[in-house]
Parts: structure tokens; C-alpha cells; sequence
């Protein structure tokens, strides 16, 4: 489907997945439900349910296993590039170079798909944590800002310039109004 056929790429296995609008040089491996769309290439899902990577200039991202997840630009002319989710469900991963492990409902470069330039989304990382889906409770973690990192915990938010949060439940780094605008100038770390 889409105004571009695929190229040069590969379903391997798996149930009900789909290539499609202009994708080249990808891969869906032994997954099911899962979608490659609109995005130039070498992008590849491995072993994942419900999981895609879509957007007009998306490329070198990898998603393995978990289910529900996205890399996603969400926007013409944005782009996610050289980003990875491995595991976890819900996650969302946008911008360069970010990546989330194991997670639940947490994103990496979040800032990156309304605002694409060097200055969000970059170097972002996510590690465990995320909302406690069992109990209906919490939220996912987000590390916004460039060499910002979450390691696990829940609902925490970094936005801060090479802000850290070590565990703990809905901590906050230089948050600023409106949610999306990041502090390029002062990181900080919150343990527990």
C-alpha cells in the first residue's frame, strides 16, 4: 500500500505483519502484527507483537521482542534514526540515537517528535521501570533531554541536559510548564 513500493526488504516468519509505503533495505523477522512503513531504510522488528516502525525519514532503528512498541517520527520531515527498543511493552522511542530496555509505557527523545533538531531527542535512555500495568498505577518514565537517562522507577521525567534518575517513583528533573520545553543547561541526579 502507500505511494511507493517496498524495496529491497523481507518479511522472515512469523503472523499478519505488513511492509509497506516506500520501505527499503528492511526486515520483520519471526514476529506477528507487526509494520515497517514509510521509512527509507535498514530498519528492522525481530521477534516483537503489535510493534512498528514508521515515519518519512526513519532509519538504522532496531526493535527486538515486547510488545506494542514504536519507533516513530509521528510527522512529516521528522525523523527517528539509529534508535533501539528492545523488550518492554507500550514504549515509544523518537529522535537520534535513544534507547529503551525492558521498559513499560516509557519513551526516549519524547521532545523529538514535535521538535526535530540537535537540540532534542538525542542520546536519550530508558532502563526498566515504567508503569505498573498489574495494579493500574503509575506512568511511564521519560528521558527527554539529549544524554539524559531514567534507570527503572515509575513516572519519572527527565528534561534536563544530561539529567540521571536512579530508581524511585515519579521524580522530576527541571521540569518546565507546557511539558515539552527542555532545560539545555542544567542536568542534575536523583537516586531512589
Amino acid at each position: 500500500s502507500g505511494g511507493e513500493f517496498p524495496q529491497n526488504s523481507v518479511i522472515l516468519g512469523g503472523f499478519n505483519n505488513k511492509i509497506c509505503d516506500g520501505v527499503t533495505n528492511s526486515a520483520i523477522i519471526a514476529s506477528q502484527l507487526s509494520t515497517l512503513a514509510d521509512s527509507p531504510g535498514i530498519n528492522a522488528l525481530v521477534g516483537t507483537t503489535n510493534s512498528s516502525i514508521s515515519g518519512s525519514a526513519n532509519q538504522n532503528n532496531f526493535l527486538g521482542g515486547g510488545a506494542n512498541n514504536i519507533i516513530s517520527c509521528e510527522s512529516s520531515g521528522y525523523y527517528t534514526a539509529c534508535s533501539t527498543i528492545i523488550g518492554g511493552t507500550f514504549n515509544r522511542a523518537y529522535g537520534v540515537s535513544n534507547v529503551i530496555i525492558g521498559s513499560n509505557s516509557s519513551k526516549s527523545g519524547s521532545c523529538a517528535k514535535t521538535n526535530n533538531s540537535n537540540f532534542y531527542g538525542l542520546n536519550a535512555v530508558v532502563l526498566g521501570g515504567g508503569k505498573i500495568n498489574a495494579l493500574g498505577m503509575g506512568g511511564g518514565n521519560e528521558a527527554r533531554a539529549n544524554f539524559s537517562s531514567v534507570v527503572n522507577g515509575t513516572s519519572n521525567i527527565v528534561c534536563g541536559l544530561g539529567g540521571t534518575i536512579l530508581g524511585g517513583c515519579s521524580n522530576i528533573i527541571h521540569r518546565q510548564a507546557g511539558g515539552l520545553t527542555i532545560d539545555l543547561h542544567k542536568g542534575g541526579t536523583i537516586l531512589g
